[in-house]
């Protein structure tokens, strides 16, 4: 903006209040656009890190109910194999169990009740009296009713055993060996709560596990007098939709950002929140900041036209005057999209520091297993490696939807794999693909399938001379998505796996879980290595397959 010369004078009044107002109202609207537009960007990356937040609990809660139910519907087809054992004492029975427990994303204890109501360990040390009557707890009582009979998630009791609050899953038992009528786990509180607590945006967000008529059955920060709370009741509950909102939320009255969504085949609901003022405060703070110094510079202007109002008779508008009026009218400018910068490059690196989250997790995984490497803790950083590939795909891609290259992900995340996993012999791996868009949930279970896979040939490669050499393939046929893996180990009798102990194949067991919610198929050959042949049907999971 450029000032010209005029004579001083009473014409010059009306000219130079224009110009002050003009820059005055320039100042303003930018101000006002770019708070507007980091108001947008706030709501926005809220929106985003609670999604993110929301997709990655509601895979870890659908994955632990979906394993709880794997191993109940695993144990009552045991015993239905074995109808004289008595699960209470049967040896076989009980080291199944106690893998299943160790197995277990977190405690899970698994538990009897009998035709008469009682209560009973497994192992029962005295199979002759009962550690209580459950007869009136929910999770019993839906057994005996038609209506709910099956897999029951029941609303949280608090023991009357071992004093500790817990998410009872009931099953009935189809032979009833022994007296048993019904085989329940208890997913204990504590470390569900445990496992929210991590995940919470911090410092005053919150996870709550809701079932859905109401009830709820966990929430991070944990408070006792909420745990069992019916919303049913509540009208902020009734009027609930899924997705990503802001409304007053119905158990502590406060406005929050919130996702709400539902599991997959499971009567439950998860949502993540955060309390506006939380969410919007560095907005806020900003705003009120970049006003009060528009208002500041404002007055200034005002205070600056006054003065120049009294002396405009005596002076004289030179054009050294106006090349100062202009300079300084452009640093102003500049000054304020020196700002406008500064909150953006805060924006990128709040972004940068999100996606580093997870490589962090990953590296104290890996620092801990460098301390103590168990099969587990190998499997567990294989696992997240794999999350943390996807997560790093997702971030890096914007604009794109949420559509991935398989071969892209699965070739990098093969290659780590076999670089993070601690191998007796020399491993080499090799990976063929043409350009695959598929969904992240897709690439999410074939990377998991993977990791697995890769995870069992090297564990039981065994040392020897020569290397072992992995090679996977993926296309898109007719029949649907197809993945080739194979190594030269000494492979194994595949198809006495479910026949075998369980705790050595806890990894194939959540392949072929996996590949039942594709509607897929699975092909093992040993020739003389390993040959898997996976097929997954469909591009989205069955929703009457179990959840993996």
């Amino acid at each position: 903006m450029r000032l010209r010369s005029v004579e001083p004078g009473v014409k010059g009044y009306p000219l130079l209040l224009g110009i002050l107002a003009a820059s005055a109202s320039l100042l303003w609207g930018v101000a006002v656009a770019g708070s507007l537009s980091e108001h947008r960007a706030a709501v926005l990356n809220a929106e985003d890190s609670l999604t993110r937040m929301t997709e990655v609990v509601l895979e870890q809660t659908g994955g632990l109910f979906g394993e709880v139910r794997v191993y109940l519907k695993l144990l009552d087809a045991w015993l239905q194999d074995n109808p004289e054992a008595d699960p209470r004492t049967d040896p076989r029975f009980i080291r199944l169990v106690d893998s299943l427990r160790r197995e277990g994303r977190i405690r899970i204890d698994l538990r009897l009740v009998s035709r008469d109501d009682g209560l009973f360990y497994i192992p029962s040390p005295d199979t002759s009296k009962a550690l209580a009557q459950v007869g009136d707890r929910e999770y019993v009582r839906a057994q005996k009713d038609e209506a709910t009979r099956g897999f029951y998630i029941a609303g949280p009791v608090l023991s009357r055993v071992t004093g500790i609050w817990g998410i009872p899953v009931s099953y009935p038992l189809t032979r009833g060996n022994a007296g048993m009528a019904i085989l329940f786990a208890a997913i204990e509180l504590p470390t569900l709560n445990e496992l929210y607590e991590s995940a919470r945006p911090k410092p005053d967000g919150s996870i709550t596990l809701v079932r859905q008529d109401g009830i709820i059955l966990a929430r991070a920060p944990f408070d006792a007098k909420e745990v069992g709370r019916n919303l049913a009741a509540e009208r902020v509950w009734r009027d609930r939709r899924e997705g990503f909102d802001r409304k007053v939320v119905a158990i502590d009255n406060v406005e929050k950002f919130i996702v709400l969504r539902a599991l997959p085949d499971l009567p439950l609901e998860i949502s993540v929140a955060q309390p506006v003022a939380s969410a919007l405060g560095p907005w806020r703070r900003e705003t009120s900041l970049r006003f009060a110094i528009l208002a500041i510079a404002t007055a200034v202007m005002l205070v600056l036209y006054r003065r120049m109002l009294g002396n405009w008779r005596a002076l004289t508008l030179s054009e050294s005057n106006v090349r100062i009026l202009n300079r300084e009218l452009g640093d102003t400018v500049e000054e304020v999209r020196r700002q406008l910068a500064e909150k953006e490059a805060i924006i990128r690196e709040t972004n940068h520091r999100v996606k580093n989250h997870l490589a962090q997790v990953v590296s104290l995984v890996r620092m801990t297993r460098m301390e103590e490497s168990t099969p587990k803790m190998e499997a567990l950083e294989a696992r997240l490696e794999g999350y943390r590939l996807l997560y790093e795909k997702l971030s890096y891609k914007p604009g794109e939807g949420e559509r991935l290259d398989a071969g892209d992900y699965l070739e990098d995340l093969l290659s780590r794999l076999v670089e993070v996993t601690p191998s007796d012999r020399p491993v080499t791996a090799a990976f063929h693909s043409e350009p695959l868009a598929v969904t992240t949930k897709t690439c999410s279970a074939l990377g998991l399938m993977l990791g697995e896979l890769v995870t069992n040939s090297i564990k039981h490669a065994g040392p020897g001379e020569g290397g072992l050499r992995i090679e996977c393939s993926v296309r898109a046929d007719r029949e649907g998505l197809r993945m080739t893996y194979s190594d030269n180990g000494p492979g194994f009798d595949y198809p006495s796996v479910d026949r075998s102990s369980i705790e050595n194949h806890i990894g194939l067991i959540l392949v072929e879980s996996l590949v039942k919610q594709y509607e897929g198929t699975l092909t093992y050959r040993r020739d003389p290595g390993s040959r898997f042949e996976i097929l997954l049907k469909t591009g989205e999971p069955s929703p009457d397959a179990p959840a993996a």
